[in-house]
């Protein structure tokens, strides 16, 4: 199991280093592709029943 999760780490590092990006930023591109065609705005949070975690 533990092979699977450094290969998976690996290849993760090297998609960012092919598109210029950190791990980080790419990570976030990640999310911001699954949200689809309606993402949430900038500064609100996804579920108007809950606030966000404190920093």
């Amino acid at each position: 199991m533990d092979a699977y999760v450094a290969l998976g780490l690996i290849g993760q590092q090297e998609v960012a280093q092919a598109l210029g990006v950190n791990v980080t930023d790419l990570t976030c591109l990640g999310h911001v592709l699954g949200a689809g065609e309606s993402p949430c705005p900038p500064g609100t949070w996804p579920n108007a029943s809950t606030s966000p975690p404190a920093p």
